[in-house]
């Protein structure tokens, strides 16, 4: 796994937009997309049954407020399957996402997961968040097997701590 301070490089993710009604709104995002907006990656285990569905609505709740300050949050996964039924566990708590949702196949060229370092798998259940700064370093990421709902506050203390960004 990639550490603090390390460039991220050049990635490809598929995600679903946000505030789309469906999974027709998808878009192509690599590292220039946002170029210059700190970022949020958040990958799940390629199993959501893990991730409390209260979390998902947390980072949905909080992802609007962090736009407005220039933090672009993506979560997501290396299985497109349980990524949009991520989206789905948002969509029936509180309606359309208003964060992005993305599938990253490990196995592709530039993928996020590669590009982290990061080994992604169905017998490891391990959650990993990792905040991307405005020149493309890494300023913090961490990985847990945690099945407690601890990542949006965990986040949120991390990203004000590095950056005063919110």
């Amino acid at each position: 796994m990639k550490n603090i301070g390390d460039i991220v490089g050049s990635y490809a993710i598929n995600c679903i937009k946000p505030n789309e009604s469906n999974f027709n709104g998808r878009k192509l995002v690599t590292e220039k997309t946002f170029e210059g907006s700190w970022k949020i990656f958040v990958f799940y285990p390629n199993n959501f049954t893990y991730v409390h569905p209260a979390e998902l609505v947390g980072f949905h709740s909080i992802s609007q407020q962090l736009a407005v300050n220039g933090v672009i949050l993506m979560i997501g996964s290396t299985d497109k399957l349980f990524s949009e039924n991520a989206w789905k566990a948002i969509n029936e708590k509180v309606g359309t996402p208003s964060l992005y949702i993305f599938t990253d196949n490990p196995h592709q060229q530039n993928s996020l997961a590669d590009k982290l370092g990061l080994e992604l798998s169905t017998e490891r259940l391990t959650r990993v968040l990792c905040i991307v700064d405005d020149k493309d370093t890494i300023q913090f990421i961490s990985e847990d097997d945690l099945d407690i709902v601890s990542s949006v506050s965990r986040m949120l203390s991390g990203l004000k701590q590095i950056s005063g960004q919110i």
